[in-house]
């Protein structure tokens, strides 16, 4: 099976968290996904929310509109701030009419528009679930039996809200 999936770096997995890049890169083939890279690509918004928040929301959603244009439905977002920053517009649109309107508009002067079916995924939710627990598995050419291993998945991706939350923030399971 092969899987193709459009992916959203963000501003800090290319500067700052560039290992995380390069791990995706790395290993998804291995997985049998092929990575598409989002053209055109702009902010997630999350770093002008405080300055004025229909930028920020059109920021996000322009995302989402790019991601339609590729012709694929799943986006694959490794950043946990701009993964929450794009399932808090997802929520927004749906919900606030106004808000919507003016972003859609926006948008149609771009040529693009915003597809309400593109869902996004956060890597540990996409292994976990699109790609399966087995084929990681398989995957795997190095075990790391007998090791023992702390892990730090972020705040945002588990704890902030309920909003685009990947896993039980109590007893996380997936990673």
């Amino acid at each position: 099976m092969n899987l193709k999936v459009v992916v959203f770096w963000g501003c800090r997995i290319l500067t700052s968290q560039y290992a995380y890049e390069l791990s995706i890169r790395e290993t998804f083939p291995r997985l049998n996904v092929e990575l598409v890279d989002l053209p055109e690509t702009n902010c997630c918004g999350d770093p002008v929310k405080s300055i004025r928040e229909l930028a920020a929301d059109y920021l996000a959603t322009r995302i989402l509109a790019l991601t339609d244009t590729t012709g694929l439905s799943d986006l694959l977002v490794p950043c946990n701030r701009c993964h929450f920053a794009l399932s808090e517009v997802i929520e927004k649109l749906h919900k606030d009419y106004d808000a919507n309107k003016k972003i859609i508009n926006t948008l149609k002067e771009e040529g693009l528009s915003y597809n309400p079916k593109i869902k996004i995924w956060h890597t540990i939710d996409f292994l976990h679930n699109f790609v399966g627990i087995e084929s990681v598995k398989k995957a795997v050419q190095k075990p790391l039996k007998g090791l023992k291993l702390a892990t730090h998945v972020g705040c945002q991706i588990i704890r902030y809200s309920d909003l685009g939350r990947i896993d039980d923030s109590e007893n996380p399971q997936k990673l």
